[in-house]
C-alpha cells in the first residue's frame, strides 16, 4: 500500500483532520501533539477516500504498527478496506 501524501491532502481534508484534532495543520506532528488523535485523525481522512463507510472508530482500531506502515512506506496493506 502507499503511504499516506500529505500533499495530496484537499483543503478539505486539512480541515476536517484539524476539526478532528483540534490543532491546525503545522503543529498536528510538533514534538508536544498528542500522536494517536491525529493518527487516528489522518487515517480516517485518508481512507474515506477509497472507502466512504470508514469510520473515526475504525481508524482507532489500527495498531501502531499498522498506523506507522501508513506513515513510513510499509508496502503491505494493514486493515485493507
Amino acid at each position: 500500500m502507499a503511504t499516506i501524501d500529505f500533499n495530496s491532502m484537499t483543503l478539505n481534508e486539512i480541515e476536517l483532520v484539524e476539526q478532528l484534532t483540534g490543532r491546525n495543520i503545522d503543529s498536528i506532528m510538533a514534538d508536544d501533539a498528542p500522536r494517536g488523535r491525529t493518527f487516528k485523525a489522518i487515517i480516517f481522512v485518508y481512507k474515506k477516500r477509497t472507502n466512504p463507510d470508514f469510520t473515526f472508530e475504525q481508524a482507532g482500531a489500527f495498531s501502531l504498527e499498522e498506523a506507522s506502515a501508513l506513515f513510513g512506506g510499509d508496502d503491505e496493506d494493514p486493515k485493507a478496506d
